[in-house]
């Protein structure tokens, strides 16, 4: 027999009683569903929630509750049953008809919620009753983030979910949901990119923006969109992938030298600077910027990518010089700092 340490075998003791402990609160639960007072059958469903799967015996009593009249009841015994997961998927059903059916809103909102965390049932009835919620102004953007809860076994969903995007009461929350899709929902996407509506176009390069490195080439091309907050959208996402949006380079390089807004050219720099050594092909526009430009905050940032980029910003290393010696104090000190680091050796 192995010897086992007095501390260990304390904590064995203890997580052993603990188990116990809850799984004992769960039969106590159960009973007090059918209690009389009202509050204690609603302090009941919430306890069970909150023990998540460990309370997975208790769903035939949860069901029985959701028909309780008391709202506060329903409301928790159904928190309760989206909280274990994917183990209570045979309250699918009820939980179906209580989100199309029930007359008080905060329910059948509760009841959306439910059924994207215990996930999509094997008939796909569950995933086809949250697609039809898409369109009702009042649950649609919780059917969708329940959708985007399936993750990529939602991807039955990605039409509806694209369609929408069209609609302001559900478009933050589809876009939210394509992206969970990843990368089963780019051709979805990038037809919504050519979508007339400038609203469509914004939330599909969120969606883009969150999946990642997959969408770089369609955030590249986006960033010459003519509204600037698709545009917008687009080079703070590519900023935030960061070296792994690396084939965007040359249309943020685009951006840096003829976008209309000021900011957003600021923001190409920026994305520049965090590519690093890879955006040595923008070395000659950075440089440029700095040296000709009017607006500082430019060329502070031209002078920030050019320092991110070090020896292989080699060729702008007279401009930097130049611009240490500027009467604007902050380009003159961010030529000086891009200076130490072009001329830093290897």
């Amino acid at each position: 027999m192995l010897n086992r340490s007095p501390a260990l075998v304390v904590i064995y003791i203890l997580s052993t009683c603990l188990s116990c402990a809850r799984a004992d609160a769960v039969d106590l639960y159960i009973k007090d569903l059918k209690d009389k007072d009202e509050k204690i059958r609603a302090r009941a469903a919430y306890e069970l929630g909150n023990r998540g799967p460990d309370a997975r015996k208790a769903i035939p009593a949860l069901l029985d509750v959701i028909k309780d009249p008391n709202e506060e009841v329903k409301q928790n015994a159904i928190y309760a049953l989206g909280a274990i997961g994917h183990e209570g998927k045979e309250a699918v059903p009820a939980l179906i008809e209580a989100m199309q059916k029930e007359k008080e809103l905060k329910t059948r909102l509760f009841a959306a919620t439910a059924l994207g965390k215990i996930g999509p049932d094997k008939d796909g009835k569950s995933l086809q009753a949250l697609v039809a919620a898409l369109k009702d102004k009042d649950v649609g953007a919780y059917a969708a983030d329940a959708l985007g809860k399936f993750g990529p076994d939602g991807k039955d969903a990605i039409p509806a979910l694209r369609a929408a995007l069209a609609s302001p009461d559900t478009q933050k929350a589809a876009a939210a949901a394509l992206a969970e899709m990843g990368k089963l929902a780019l051709k979805e996407l990038r037809d919504a990119l050519e979508d007339k509506d400038e609203e469509v176009r914004v939330f599909a390069t969120i969606a883009l923006g969150r999946i990642g490195k997959d969408a770089v080439p369609d955030l590249a091309k986006t960033l010459r969109d003519k509204s600037a907050d698709v545009r917008r959208q687009a080079i703070a996402h590519l900023a935030n992938i960061g070296k792994d949006a690396k084939e965007a380079i040359p249309a943020i390089v685009d951006m840096l030298k003829t976008d209309k807004e000021l900011t957003l050219r600021i923001r190409a720099a920026q994305a520049l600077a965090g590519m690093g050594p890879l955006a040595k092909d923008a070395v000659d526009t950075l440089a440029t910027t700095l040296a000709d430009e009017k607006d500082n905050n430019l060329r502070v940032a031209a002078a920030g990518a050019l320092g991110a980029i070090g020896p292989a910003a080699k060729d702008a290393i007279p401009a930097l010089k130049k611009a240490a010696e500027d009467n604007e104090e902050d380009v003159a000190i961010a030529a000086k700092m891009a200076l130490k680091l072009v001329e830093a050796k290897k």
